[in-house]
């Protein structure tokens, strides 16, 4: 009996699920102006434009991400800015993912293309663009404005954006036409004056340049209401006297085949280190652990990579364990002005890093470590930071202390 009713529950939610999804695309379109609408999830669209229609406007047109022949078009001449901007009739939450595809081609050094999320008071909490003359689409949250990795294509990506928390969200790039996924995890949005609630998104086109080789074409706008495959209550590493032991629960599971544990010293390179074979779909409580008995020196990072039946993905957070050997190292002082001293009996090549508390590295040695290494922090502003110690050969984490700049 039991099973019966948690078969017609999860129906249920299913149910819920697709009926709460939003999609529109440029298929249902003759013309695209302000007040225009399409699809469910989303109010009308807000153009704004020069009055001059040789400047700058909105069409339909067909590019390489067409639904049935057409695509929205945005075009920008020198000196002005179009843009289109759609209020999301429920704010995405955690589990949500907004998705649009986006298509560009040359643009004009000194013009921008992209997308924003914004809350309901125009403020930007995340852009997606690319910069005419640059060499990779750009991303800008709470982390400010970096590289995505991404290279230039004129032939369309898919831009998935899964809100992860109230603060939180992973991005995933998809290239149309080579297939290539990007994927940056653990994002935080910008957190501005009018909050941090996902009201409107907007689709820009800043004086990319004139002519159909300028245009800016966007499909298939889509607010997908709780398609994360698991619900993961927690993940936790804890350390053991010559081992790692992780734990996770899922709340419930979709579709879900299994995890790949991964493992890191940087919090960046990860490799594959056990899988775990995942319940399906069910709405009841499971508990997962693994033991990783050989964790490598140092700071061991730790992640997994659900996996669904179709091969789709998401990474959880991630969690560390400090798992230091007999190496003992020091650092002073602390705070420190002009030099940083760091002692200890490592006699082999290593990486030094300082990192910031974004993850930016200011700087970064390789040296042959004795008893002792020295880092002028001249050029190093005044805050605190990250002091790495890596060993070279073995591309293991030896040490990772924190320290102030004064």
């Amino acid at each position: 009996m039991r099973n019966i009713f948690n078969l017609i529950l999860s129906c249920l939610l299913m149910t819920n699920i697709l009926q709460a999804q939003g999609n529109d695309d440029a298929s249902t379109y003759t013309d695209w102006n302000n007040g225009s609408s399409g699809g469910t999830g989303f109010s009308n669209w807000s153009i704004n434009a020069p009055a001059d229609s040789n400047y700058g406007g909105t069409f339909i047109g067909s590019s390489d991400i067409d639904v049935l022949g057409k695509s929205w078009v945005i075009y920008a001449n020198t000196g002005n800015t179009v843009d289109a901007i759609r209020s999301i009739n429920t704010p995405p939450a955690s589990g949500d993912r907004i998705s649009i595809k986006m298509d560009n081609s040359d643009i004009d050094n000194g013009g921008s293309v992209g997308i924003s999320i914004r809350n309901a008071s125009d403020e930007n909490l995340l852009e997606f663009y690319f910069n005419g003359g640059d060499m990779y689409y750009t991303i800008n949250d709470n982390a400010g404005a970096n590289s995505t990795g991404v290279s230039f294509t004129d032939e369309g990506l898919l831009i998935e954006i899964e809100i992860t928390s109230a603060t939180t969200y992973d991005l995933k790039i998809t290239d149309e036409a080579s297939s290539n996924v990007t994927t940056l995890i653990g994002r935080s949005l910008k957190s501005p004056t009018g909050g941090q609630i996902i009201n409107k998104i907007r689709l820009f086109n800043y004086q990319a340049g004139a002519g159909p080789s300028h245009n800016l074409y966007f499909n298939d706008l889509s607010h997908e209401v709780g398609v994360l495959p698991i619900e993961l209550a927690s993940f936790e590493a804890t350390k053991r006297t010559d081992a790692v032991e992780l734990n996770w629960t899922t709340l419930s599971e979709e579709n879900n085949e299994g995890f790949y544990i991964e493992r890191s010293t940087n919090q960046t390179d990860f490799e594959q280190i056990h899988f775990e074979k995942g319940n399906g779909n069910t709405i009841e409580q499971v508990d997962y652990s693994f033991t990783d008995e050989r964790p490598l020196d140092g700071v061991n990072y730790y992640r997994l990579k659900q996996i669904d039946f179709d091969g789709a993905f998401e990474y959880s957070d991630i969690v560390s364990v400090d798992f230091k050997g007999q190496t003992t190292i020091k650092l002073f002082p602390n705070p420190s002005t002009d030099k940083l001293t760091i002692t200890g009996d490592i006699s082999e090549l290593v990486t030094l890093k300082i990192i910031d508390l974004n993850g930016k590295v200011l700087y970064q040695s390789e040296q042959f470590f004795a008893e002792q290494a020295d880092i002028d922090l001249d050029a190093i502003p005044s805050g605190s930071y990250i002091l790495q110690i890596i060993s070279t050969n073995k591309q293991s984490t030896l040490s990772t202390m924190s320290f102030v700049k004064r």
